[in-house]
């Protein structure tokens, strides 16, 4: 993996691979739809579809048919922070794509026709996402969790009637704006990665100064920092219900335990999460084998709350003694934990490690991520030496964070049944 900054906002990402595929991501890092404003609502995400759609020289079938020769998987996304704009290929096909994403994100070409074509599409979109079930559980639940301030509560369909009256000159200017605000981070990963290639491809455009878009990315005054995140903040609530007519027939109960997420905790965390939540789990054998008191068991770290979400299916009727038995689980470390299991999951580590990093693009996604969660450039084979370093008083001192601070558990508990209206935490 080869981390090289063109320029104080423009980052590359490069693994060569021994692969016949090869990907390529263009990311503009506050191109997201966070950033918008009242009155554009939803808008970037439309722009986001027109900014793929055709380059200078291929109009909007012109370009599928390219695409489709060259066997080129282009595609584009917003996400509340980024835009981004990527593609898969043969790796004897990267320069094409190389050049098609690069002139459709750095030179775009915005046109009545794409707008009017893709403006029905993405309205039949908010229109078939908000009416799933799933998508509209999602929100309610987020809803009840966190400040109607936090990004968990933000949509990136925005507003239906904005996209709507969506025009050309809107395009222009959200754009000038993602580039003003945006570092661009390029993402290369497989067969046919050229570094120099790529550069010299990308110096081609850079030296266009009279761009606007260019211009933009180059003048560091209103850029937003890499590593910048929005916060959620939750509700003040320890134990609370919510019932849904759409919601799961038993219960879907998530219990958030404090926990430091941060870039010194990371090489810990695996260590937690194997030994404690996974298949083999201390906590999820319990739950979930020895007592069969759950039929799903998953967890997430979320570093934007310091907290462990552990997300579990159940019947209604084991709510409080899931509850229970999770906190006794991280009560008494010295019944509870296995240091055999420890010591397995260190002879593993290689095993793992090297399944980890034998996909495409994995080992730049995680250099990746610690750039845009932290600002740090840190290597998978770095981060990796840092877990094998962990000794099981590192770990215990984990376990002990976790333990002090059970008096900070939140619980929230979602079904269908209107039961959960009366549930209450009964205390062991």
């Amino acid at each position: 993996m080869k981390y090289t900054q063109i320029t104080p906002s423009i980052h590359l990402l490069t693994h060569s691979m021994d692969r016949q595929k090869s990907q390529l991501d263009l990311i503009l890092t506050s191109g997201g739809s966070w950033f918008e404003s009242k009155e554009n609502l939803g808008r970037r995400h439309l722009m986001e579809h027109c900014v793929v759609a055709r380059t200078n020289s291929l109009d909007f079938n012109q370009l599928k048919d390219y695409a489709f020769k060259n066997n080129l998987g282009l595609n584009a996304y917003t996400s509340p922070l980024d835009m981004g704009f990527d593609g898969f290929c043969h790796h004897s096909d990267f320069n094409k794509m190389l050049d098609i994403l690069l002139e459709t994100s750095l030179k775009p070409n915005f046109v009545e026709e794409d707008l009017l074509r893709e403006r029905e599409i993405v309205l039949r979109e908010i229109s078939e996402r908000r009416g799933d079930p799933n998508y509209k559980l999602y929100y309610q639940v987020c809803d009840q969790v966190f400040t109607k301030e936090s990004i968990a509560n933000h949509q990136v369909l925005g507003d239906e009637e904005l996209v709507a009256k969506t025009t050309l000159p809107d395009f222009y200017n959200l754009y000038a704006q993602a580039t003003k605000q945006s570092h661009l981070i390029i993402k290369a990963a497989g067969g046919g990665i050229d570094d120099k290639l790529i550069i010299e491809k990308l110096q081609t455009y850079l030296s266009n100064t009279e761009s606007e878009w260019i211009k933009n990315l180059s003048n560091m005054e209103d850029k937003i920092p890499l590593d910048y995140s929005p916060k959620n903040q939750m509700q003040e609530f320890s134990f609370k219900t919510f019932q849904s007519e759409i919601a799961h027939k038993h219960a879907e109960v998530s219990i958030f335990l404090s926990c430091p997420i941060n870039f010194e905790s990371r090489a810990i965390l695996p260590y937690l999460a194997n030994l404690y939540f996974k298949y083999g789990g201390i906590l999820y054998d319990k739950l979930r084998d020895e007592l069969g008191l759950v039929y799903g068991f998953s967890s997430y770290f979320q570093q934007d709350t310091n907290q462990i979400e552990l997300q579990l299916s159940c019947e209604l009727k084991y709510v409080n003694t899931i509850i229970d038995e999770t906190t006794a689980v991280f009560s008494n470390f010295e019944k509870n934990f296995k240091p055999y299991k420890f010591e397995e999951f260190k002879q593993i580590l290689t095993k793992k490690q090297d399944l980890a990093t034998d996909t495409i693009g994995a080992e730049i996604n995680h250099t990746y991520k610690t750039l845009r969660d932290y600002g740090i450039i840190e290597t998978y084979q770095e981060f990796s030496k840092k877990i094998s370093e962990i000794t099981q008083a590192d770990f215990e001192n984990l376990y002990e964070y976790i333990h002090s601070n059970l008096d900070k558990m939140k619980i929230m508990v979602v079904s269908q049944d209107e039961k959960v209206n009366n549930l209450t935490r009964i205390k062991d």
